[in-house]
């Protein structure tokens, strides 16, 4: 299922790069970089995935005029301002059902997948440069999230799943003891060393270790979960 509509300017702040592109309340995104704007989220991902590289905005005044507006999302907005400076809203939506053959939904999927990748990493320096809060959850957040989005339905919690899949994929590729990502780093020890393998015996230490910090990491999310459950918190907005 996907949701539909106009996606409205409500707000544009001042100085902001939409203002100093001429942008305005009341236009309507059409396309951005080529591709189709169907609802606020293809908004919020097409800009996210081009922090800091320009992007072509098709928009329609309301004149019922079109222009096509380049623009460069920020990296770090000022607080309460989006990376471009906008606020929008979808007056009137509808939800459709789209279908797709499978030779089409291989390469879109296989899309899907990279841009979840870019994100990801756009979430993380967001996170180290202080633009976006750090947001941690542990299996009892993901099992809060999964239930709130099994409400919407069935393509929603595939699409949570999906999302969980590849995240979890990306963390576990990074270079740290009891991962994955840090049995790699030894292997690459090892070939900079010409095939002299490091100590068993150390290896193992090191990734006790790293295995001992990650439960410890994981029984202070799990707890801050629990305590955001208790107090009615989401981590859906």
């Amino acid at each position: 299922d996907l949701i539909v509509g106009q996606v409205v300017v409500e707000e544009v702040a001042i100085d902001s790069p939409a203002a100093g592109a001429g942008i305005e309340s009341g236009d309507v995104f059409l396309r951005i970089d080529g591709k189709a704007v169907h609802n606020v989220g293809d908004v919020y991902r097409y800009i996210q995935l081009n922090l800091g590289k320009e992007v072509s905005i098709l928009v329609k005044h309301s004149d019922l005029t079109t222009e096509e507006i380049q623009i460069i999302p920020r990296w770090k907005p000022p607080e309460d301002q989006g990376a471009i400076g906008v606020v929008v809203s979808m007056p009137h939506l509808i939800t459709i059902r789209q279908h797709q053959p499978f030779w089409k939904a291989i390469p879109l999927g296989v899309g899907a997948c990279i841009e979840t990748f870019v994100l990801f990493k756009n979430a993380i320096i967001s996170m180290i440069i202080g633009t976006a809060p750090v947001q941690l959850t542990g299996p009892v957040g993901i099992a809060q999230i999964t239930g709130e989005v099994a409400k919407a339905g069935l393509s929603p919690l595939l699409e949570l799943a999906a999302f969980i899949s590849i995240n979890l994929a990306i963390i576990n590729l990074f270079p740290l003891p009891a991962l994955d990502g840090g049995r790699i780093v030894f292997v690459l020890l090892e070939w900079v060393r010409r095939g002299k393998r490091i100590s068993p015996k150390t290896e193992g230490l090191v990734h006790f270790i790293g295995f001992a910090m990650l439960m410890g990491v994981i029984i202070v999310i799990t707890y801050q979960d629990i305590i955001r459950i208790i107090s009615g918190g989401s981590l859906i907005p």
